[in-house]
Order: C-alpha cells, then sequence, then structure tokens
C-alpha cells in the first residue's frame, strides 16, 4: 500500500477467541496504527460467522490493473470481485475469506477499503 507500511507481528496462542498470528499496519508519516491483522489458525467462514453476528455484508473486490499482490495491492468493489469479505462496519472488523470457506484474515480498525485505481 502505497504511504502504510506492515510490519508483521508475532505468534500468540489465542487472540480473543482465536489461535494464530497477527500483524498491525500503520502510517509512515504519523507511525498511529490503523488495523490490526489477526491469521486465524484453521478457522471456518461459519464459526467467524457464530462468533461475529450474521449483521455482516458481503462484499467483493478485485485487485486493480497491475497488482496481483494480496497483501500490498490496491483492491475496488465490484460485485463479480474474486475476493471477499464479511464486513462488520459498525464494529469495525472485516472477515476475509479463501476459497475454501476457510477465514483467511481478520481485520480490525477502521479504514475502510476507498481505491480510486481504474477499474478493470
Amino acid at each position: 500500500m502505497v504511504g502504510f507500511r506492515q510490519r508483521n507481528g508475532c505468534t500468540m496462542k489465542r487472540v480473543g477467541m482465536f489461535r494464530g498470528s497477527w500483524s498491525s499496519v500503520w502510517t509512515r508519516k504519523t507511525r498511529l496504527v490503523l488495523n490490526l491483522i489477526l491469521y486465524p489458525e484453521k478457522l471456518k467462514r461459519d464459526d467467524a460467522i457464530k462468533h461475529f453476528g450474521d449483521d455482516y455484508v458481503l462484499t467483493r473486490y478485485e485487485f486493480c490493473n497491475g497488482f496481483d499482490d494480496e497483501d500490498d495491492g490496491p483492491l475496488y468493489e465490484t460485485p463479480n470481485g474474486q475476493l471477499v469479505h464479511l464486513e462488520y462496519r459498525a464494529k469495525g472488523i472485516s472477515v476475509v475469506l479463501q476459497k475454501n470457506d476457510e477465514v483467511h484474515y481478520i481485520s480490525y480498525g477502521s479504514r475502510w477499503i476507498d481505491s480510486k485505481c481504474k477499474r478493470n
């Protein structure tokens, strides 16, 4: 992400209810943390929904042209996007799913995807 820096955190036995590792995202200029990201071990979509609730918005995203890096590439919202997020915006939580219905990561923070990239 342009203007942002990501740093790996440490592996923890449990973060809240889930076992996994975490990282943080902060601005380069102010070094304020924008998001905490949890990479849970073997968490299924249904288990995440049981924990966070069924008041999510299912949102699909796609990478901007010229970017294929799932950790760094800018995204835009599109109905047919390959990247599926269960967004709990009022709670500041986004659950990002893999194709096998496992959770890839959970983002905690107030920064939502708002890319101005040219649509594919």
